[in-house]
């Protein structure tokens, strides 16, 4: 006599989820510029459950932060998504570097079980601010038989960019103010980035030493 039982199967396995970001730190990084659909991390899930209990139904949280992000299904596996940037994606690193993203997973089973994961996304640089300075003009005296290289004033401008984006370089363009010429000179002024900048009188101006001068000083990035 053989006796056959069948094991009917329990709904006691949530969906498993597991994240790919494709990076050495286990961050996704995402460009502060991307366009919508730019690729955040691989997502794949699994339920070791039977039949409807095995199925499931994933999407991005509905909380704040997480509506510039989407998953899209593989074409090939109903088990892959990609994570991507949605169509309401605008990233602005200056104000949020970083945004933890969570996807939910339901199974088709009853009750149904839930999992969580939590994608962490960097968001990486461009270069979409100019540098300030800290005042729009300023004013410097200096005596009229100043040795050549007497310190004028200094300048001081930021980028709010990160990295190289937010180096700042200097540069000095003098004009002569006669009635005869103007003279334009380009001056690379040597400096600390972001920290400011000195001005120096320079040695071929030194025979106009009397004449007033207006300096249109340039910050840009290197």
């Amino acid at each position: 006599m053989t006796v056959v039982v069948h094991v009917e199967d329990v709904n006691d396995n949530p969906p498993t989820i597991s994240v790919n970001t494709l990076t050495a730190d286990g961050m996704a990084e995402v460009a502060e510029n991307s366009t919508p659909g730019t690729f955040v991390a691989y997502v794949a899930v699994a339920d070791a459950d039977f039949g409807i209990n095995s199925d499931f139904r994933c999407a991005v949280a509905p909380t704040a932060g997480n509506e510039q992000f989407t998953l899209r299904q593989q074409t090939f596996a109903d088990s892959e998504f990609q994570l991507v940037t949605s169509e309401a994606a605008e990233f602005d690193r200056e104000r949020k570097d970083r945004h933890d993203v969570t996807i939910t997973c339901v199974d088709g089973g009853s009750p149904a079980l839930t999992s969580n994961a939590v994608v962490r996304v960097r968001v990486r640089d461009s270069n979409d601010n100019s540098p300030r300075f800290s005042r729009e003009l300023y004013e410097f005296r200096i005596d009229e038989n100043c040795a050549v290289g007497t310190p004028v004033g200094v300048v001081s401008a930021t980028d709010d960019d990160d990295g190289a984006n937010g180096d700042v370089e200097y540069r000095l363009q003098v004009r002569l103010r006669t009635k005869i010429s103007m003279i334009y000179v380009i001056i690379i002024i040597q400096g600390v980035p972001k920290n400011g900048t000195t001005l120096h009188f320079p040695e071929y101006l030194e025979n106009y030493k009397r004449q007033r001068f207006v300096a249109y000083v340039k910050a840009s990035v290197y």
